[in-house]
């Protein structure tokens, strides 16, 4: 049976550093931004930095400010608003996590093109004398490509970042999301397969007690691509795709499960109706996901075998985080046309801009910060306050 391989493509960041301007100003072309309406509580803001930005994979807030990946790129910001680049984040990186726990650190996670055997990094494929060897497709879903290791680095402060050593087990893998250990002893991370010549479909996972050396845990791979992680409770939830015969019943949304202390995943669960699944989020005992389809869809599971959709009036979800408020806890989402926040009853409200590509929310400390891009092209930063909806 020919299998499927899915991968999740994250766009170049462009754009350079710059100082804010007030949401409405001229931006660097010199027009007129048009006039966008800013609810009560919120501001915006518009940050040259992020002209013409196509994706911001991960944003997250910790002790000193934030810190935003794209792909090739790294940003850190004390204050959300004045961004300036850093540096040895890693070659690719694709998730980010604030430190947890006194004395914790920044870690990041993604991929590195493996070497070729002369030393210099492999155009596609595997390499013969150091001459990449000409690509074979896996399938018209994966092309074929460099073959990647996956890569870590770490920082006390966002500002100043180590890579860190290499592993047997990171080669042909992509690190998808990173999440605190459940009990508070160091940090997970998942990842998936990249598309290279011949590989199977396949995910593995890996624990760091210290944010700086990382092992696989269990030493084996698991069937199926995991691209998001969460700690739900005691138990970790993984999220990705299945690799069903796409001429049969299509590419699938998968779950596992794991007690750290046991220390290997569940078989794969298939959420029936869900497309290829992306970031796992936890919020009061319950694991949300979002579905990488057409529309992208958020899937809940209170037990994290049985899940369910929820409906979502927006272009979909891009990215969701937990927000500690003064009303309680509730689940906020950024989308290609807006801000949102999940009410108490289930359902969800646009809470601010509705004109905006929202790109990455998150909860930094004096409320939610979001970066998108408005209809002209012009980077923008959002800021709200953390009352539920």
């Amino acid at each position: 049976m020919r299998r499927q391989l899915v991968i999740a493509a994250i766009a170049t960041l462009l754009g350079g550093c710059g100082s804010p301007t007030p949401s409405g100003s001229a931006g660097p072309s010199g027009a007129a931004e048009p006039s966008v309406a800013v609810p009560v509580g919120w501001t915006r803001t518009l940050a040259p930095t992020f002209d013409g930005i196509s994706t911001i994979g991960r944003l997250a807030a910790g002790p000193g400010g934030f810190v935003a990946l794209a792909d090739f790129s790294a940003w850190r910001s004390p204050d959300g608003l004045t961004w300036t680049p850093v540096k040895q984040v890693g070659d690719q990186p694709r998730a980010i996590l604030a430190p947890v726990g006194l004395g914790g650190r920044w870690i990041a996670g993604g991929w590195v093109e493996a070497p070729t055997a002369s030393g210099s990094p492999a155009a596609t494929g595997s390499t013969v004398s150091g001459t990449p060897a000409p690509p074979t497709p896996m399938s018209a879903t994966c092309p074929a490509g460099p073959i990647a290791i996956a890569q870590f680095s770490s920082s006390p402060d966002g500002a100043t970042w180590t890579i860190g050593p290499t592993d047997p087990s990171f080669r042909t893998y992509v690190v998808g999301q990173l999440a605190a250990d459940p009990g508070g002893t160091g940090t997970w991370a998942v990842g998936a397969n990249s598309c290279a010549e011949g590989l199977e479909p396949r995910s593995m996972s890996w624990f760091s007690a210290d944010g700086l050396s990382w092992s696989a845990r269990p030493t084996t791979s698991v069937d199926g691509l995991m691209t998001g992680i969460a700690a739900v409770g005691d138990r970790l939830v993984a999220v990705g795709a299945s690799t069903d015969d796409p001429g049969a019943t299509g590419a699938q949304g998968l779950a596992w499960t794991m007690t750290p202390a046991s220390g290997t995943w569940s078989a794969a669960t298939v959420i029936p109706g869900a497309a290829p699944l992306g970031q796992a989020y936890a919020l009061d005992g319950t694991a949300y996901a979002i579905a990488r389809g057409v529309q992208p869809t958020v899937w809940s599971s209170t037990d994290l075998t049985t899940w369910q959709a929820t409906a979502f009036p927006g272009n979909g979800p891009r990215m969701l985080v937990a927000v500690n408020g003064s009303g309680g806890t509730w689940l906020a989402a950024s989308a290609s046309d807006g801000i949102y926040g999940l009410r108490p009853d289930g359902s969800w409200t646009r809470l601010a801009g509705a004109t905006d590509k929202i790109e990455a929310l998150t909860m930094g400390p004096d409320g939610l910060l979001a970066i998108g891009l408005s209809a002209d092209g012009h980077g923008v930063i959002w800021q709200g306050p953390t009352s539920r909806p």
